[in-house]
């Protein structure tokens, strides 16, 4: 009976594992726009809306607030930044606005998730209510 040297039973697991865990890094920095992009707020909090009523002081103090609290992450005209110590690229908001209602946005913006940081105790409710404001008039 011969036997199987123990290096080669070591390298006939260690290829197939190097393998799945170099593809499985490619994958998820690919899928990983996606996986941001259906971040979605639960239903009753997306139909949630604005209550903060429109106007030049609230664009003003919204853009303000925005400057201090999101513009290093999503930039100064929130079309997205570099991810530099973050896992990922922060998204263009004012093209999510197409899809997520600005009860959805209120809900993340709040709560966080992963990179982005919840801002629940930082901001009051109106105030993120100003900046979703205006996030929206940065729209085209």
């Amino acid at each position: 009976m011969r036997k199987t040297p123990l290096y080669s039973f070591r390298l006939q697991w260690l290829v197939p594992a190097a393998l799945f865990l170099v593809f499985g890094f490619l994958i998820s920095g690919l899928l990983a726009p996606a996986w941001a992009h259906g971040w979605k707020s639960p239903p009753d909090a997306a139909l949630v809306k604005n209550p903060v009523p429109l106007s030049p002081e609230v664009l003003a103090g919204g853009k303000a607030l925005f400057k201090d609290f999101c513009s290093r992450c999503h930039g100064k005209d929130a079309r997205g930044g570099e991810p530099g110590e973050y896992t990922m690229v922060p998204p263009d908001l004012v093209s999510r606005l197409a899809s997520h209602s600005h009860g959805d946005f209120f809900w993340k913006i709040n709560r966080g998730r992963g990179d982005m940081p919840g801002f629940a105790e930082d901001l009051s409710s109106e105030e993120i209510w100003t900046i979703i404001h205006h996030i929206d008039q940065l729209r085209p």
